[in-house]
This record gives structure tokens, sequence and C-alpha cells, in this order.
């Protein structure tokens, strides 16, 4: 960490501060190309992180000059005023993301825009919607049920008319074939039962047994390795299978992999419905899907996509996959458009204010907050 010191000069203020409040460290990667193409702005990242966590992200993402860290929220309330807009991932009405709201609040009442920025293929309350009796926002078996309206000013969407295009998707480095079949999986989505998460994982693993002679990678969703999925995920991180390796998030940050890397270099892939797929179809890669009951209100929003539901019909489509004249395993999103800088930009100025709050109005709209 490198700290100095400097005049305090009024051009200072007159450049345009721009906040990114992110649920955690794997959103940064989708944000990179932002500080890079749009260098006049300066970039605050606020991920809630220990210091040390921080201090070492600082470090080792390569930063641009135009970006600094913030891992408490209690400084983003202290110096808001100098924001001209935030980016948040935090705007679903959903009891995990009350922290966003509060945000929100406060910049909605000193007249700071905030944007909501896409961050998954099917997000809720952008794309798609929950449908269940009862209303509940535990993290197991739970549902938003009723429409939800997510707390935005905006809309930072990736696909549709006036959209800012997939951020992951710009220069991109060639893909190479470098002959392993990837899992990628969430499957501790609330929208899938035990007898879901069952099938996904039975029909993985009996694809890995029946092909010895081809090597499997797993990216699982690091919430998705738990207790609940320890009989499936501890076998195979203890290598009962030659020809699988899991990559966990410890084993990746050893390796200095993410997980477009390992997308860019598959032969083809094996994935539940996530984000992944549009990274997949960037690369032109074949894809596998599983494609439950409980997912149909997303899969049959998709252009072209290969299903399966039970180990059988993956045991079926997987020898398709690696066959160049099939169209098998072909995927289509109909949602994958460039990311667009220019567009972004367009979107933050429409809505920047000209002038900062009122500092009195400042202290009276976060001095409520600075004690939770």
């Amino acid at each position: 960490m490198i700290v100095h010191t400097a005049p305090l000069l009024p051009e200072r203020f007159q450049r345009r501060y721009v906040l990114l409040y992110l649920q955690g460290l794997w959103q940064l990667q989708l944000c990179r190309h932002m500080f890079s193409q749009l260098p006049d702005i300066e970039w605050v990242v606020c991920i809630e992180a220990d210091s040390a966590t921080t201090l070492k992200l600082s470090e080792t993402f390569a930063a641009p000059s135009n970006v600094t860290y913030i891992y408490h929220l209690h400084d983003v309330y202290l110096r808001l005023d100098v924001f001209s807009a935030v980016i948040s991932t935090w705007a679903v009405p959903h009891r995990a993301h009350t922290r966003g709201i509060l945000l929100y609040s406060a910049c909605a009442q000193l007249g700071i825009p905030v944007f909501e920025l896409q961050h998954g293929l099917f997000q809720v309350g952008v794309n798609y919607q929950e449908r269940a009796s009862i209303v509940g926002d535990g993290f197991y078996g739970a549902a938003s049920a009723l429409p939800v309206r997510n707390f935005h000013d905006k809309l930072l969407a990736w696909s549709g008319e006036g959209a800012i295009g997939y951020p992951g998707f710009f220069n991109l480095r060639a893909g190479k074939d470098a002959g392993y079949c990837l899992i990628l999986s969430n499957m501790h989505w609330n929208i899938y039962g035990e007898i879901d998460q069952t099938l996904f994982f039975e029909g993985v693993l009996a694809t890995v047994e029946a092909h010895p002679d081809i090597r499997f990678i797993w990216k699982p969703h690091p919430a998705e390795v738990s207790k609940r999925t320890a009989k499936y995920f501890k076998p195979a991180s203890e290598n009962a299978y030659a020809n699988l390796v899991v990559m966990t998030n410890n084993v990746m940050a050893a390796q200095e992999l993410t997980t477009e890397d390992l997308i860019r270099d598959c032969s083809y892939a094996i994935s539940s419905i996530s984000t992944v797929l549009m990274e997949l179809e960037m690369y032109h890669k074949k894809v596998a899907v599983y494609a439950p009951a409980v997912a149909s209100g997303l899969w049959q929003q998709l252009r072209t996509v290969s299903k399966f539901v039970y180990p059988g019909e993956l045991l079926k489509l997987f020898p398709k996959l690696a066959r160049k004249s099939s169209r098998e395993g072909l995927f289509e999103s109909g949602m994958l458009q460039p990311f667009s800088p220019v567009r972004l930009r367009q979107e933050l100025m429409s809505l920047m204010p000209g002038h900062p709050p009122d500092k009195r109005d400042v202290a009276r709209v976060i001095a409520p907050l600075l004690s939770k």
C-alpha cells in the first residue's frame, strides 16, 4: 500500500467519483473493463471485507490509478457527498440486502443516482421472478414470490435496447482447446430442492466415471461447497476420481486462475443455469445445460440450448459435445451483447447531479446510519 500527500486542489473536487458497492470479490472481475475504458472516472470500490483482504486485493488486482478501495460501509457514508453516482449489486428487496437498501435510501434523500448493475444472466427483478405459496427471505427454500421492483434509479442491463452489454465481453483473448471438460455449477441456488441437487451431482459423477480417458475440471460456486453437498465434493476433492479435479477458490487463487481462464481453454462443458453460460457463449464452447422443471421459466428464455435432467440423459448427450459435426451442445442465449463503454458513460452522465448536496443535508441523512 502506497500513501502519499499532495496539496488540496479545487480540481480534485471536479473529478467524477463513482462508487461501486459490490457483494463480493468475485464481482470485481466483472468491472475490470469499466476501470480501463473510463479512465477519467475515479472508481471507488466498496467490498465489505477485513482490512488484510482489502490490502491484498489492492496490491494484487491490477488496479489502475483511478481505482480506490473502501472496506467499511461507514467510510462510504462519511464521504457520501463525494460521489456523483453509485453502482450497486445490492438492489434486490431481500433480507440479506438491507445494507444496500440503507445506502440507496441515503442516496435518494441526497439526490445521488443509484444504478443497479446486472450481475447475473438471470436475476430477480431484472428478467425473472419466483413463484411460491410462501414469501420468505431465508437462504434455503427462499422465494420472493411477489413481483420484485429493485431499489435503483436505473438498471445497467446487459441486453436489450439501451443496454451497456455484458461487461466481460470486451477485447477477448483468444481461446484454445486444452482437452478437458469443464463442469460449472451453482446448485446452492434457492430454486433447487434436494432432488434437483442430487440429480445434477449424480449425473456429473456418472459421466466422469463413464469416461476415464477424459479429463474433467469442476468449478463449483463457492457457496455450493457445504455440509449438505459434502458427500459429493469430499470424495472428488480427495482424488477419488483420477480424471477429476475440483477447483475451489483456494486452488484457483494459488494457481492465479479465474473462471474465465478455465472457460477460455476448455473443450466443452457441463453447466447448471448460471452467468457462466454467457462466457461459454463468448468463446463458442459447446455445453450441456442442466434444466430441471423448477428452472423452466429460465431456460425457456434461451434461444438455443441442449438440456438434460437425468443422469442417463447426460450420458447420452455427452459424446455429442466432442463431435464437431453435431449441433448438440451449441448454445445461444439471445442475450449476449458486447460491452459498450460509450453507452455506460451516457447512462452515468444522464443522471449525475451538477453539484454536490449541502453538507447539512449530508450530516442529517448519514448520522442515523453511523450507529448501525
